[in-house]
């Protein structure tokens, strides 16, 4: 989950399932089998320039405490909150798809890091070829309790992303005050790999 202050698409709210990931020293490559943003614009780019498997989402993050509703809730912050822990609501299409219960506990402020993670992505309708894009990150990272996904159970979203979901993590790692820099992609021909 991410909250973009700025992006070729304007502010813009993002829940990436990550499908495949991939150690290949010193590096490692990343495969989105489904991206959730919730703006028309991020959608279409990520569609149309990135070859992802993008959707528009509506992510609600209303909590209520003491019989008020507040909107906008900092779930991305790594701050403790006064209410319990955080839930943000994905809907697709009027259906609710799943519930992401962010852990409620104090942050230490981690190590800050660069790295490196090539990813691909295409190989849909509308961009039939693979491509491969360069992501360079700088953030604090710090280990983190996991989040807890509910997801209802007569969902129709496919079978592997639910399952993807409802895995149980090996690791937890929050990535605070990050900055990206992701390039633009190219095709991968017999020569680029």
């Amino acid at each position: 989950m991410a909250r973009y202050d700025s992006s070729p698409c304007g502010k813009l709210d993002e829940v990436v399932i990550l499908g495949g990931l991939v150690w290949n020293p010193p590096t490692s490559c990343a495969w989105a089998s489904r991206v959730y943003v919730d703006s028309k614009e991020a959608r279409e780019h990520g569609v149309k320039t990135c070859g992802l498997p993008s959707r528009i989402a509506k992510f609600d993050d209303a909590v209520t405490t003491q019989g008020k509703t507040r909107r906008g809730v900092n779930w991305w912050s790594g701050k403790p909150r006064k209410e319990a822990d955080p839930k943000v609501k994905i809907i697709e299409s009027k259906r609710e798809l799943c519930e992401i219960i962010m852990p409620n506990e104090p942050s230490l402020k981690g190590p800050r890091i660069s790295m490196s993670l090539p990813s691909f992505s295409g190989r849909t309708k509308k961009l039939p070829d693979l491509l491969k894009y360069s992501l360079q990150m700088h953030a604090n990272v710090r280990l983190s309790s996991p989040i807890k996904i509910s997801v209802e159970p007569n969902s129709s979203e496919e079978i592997s992303v639910v399952n993807i979901l409802q895995s149980k993590p090996l690791l937890c790692i929050a990535f605070d005050n990050m900055r990206m820099a992701v390039g633009a992609p190219s095709k991968v021909t017999s020569k680029t790999l």
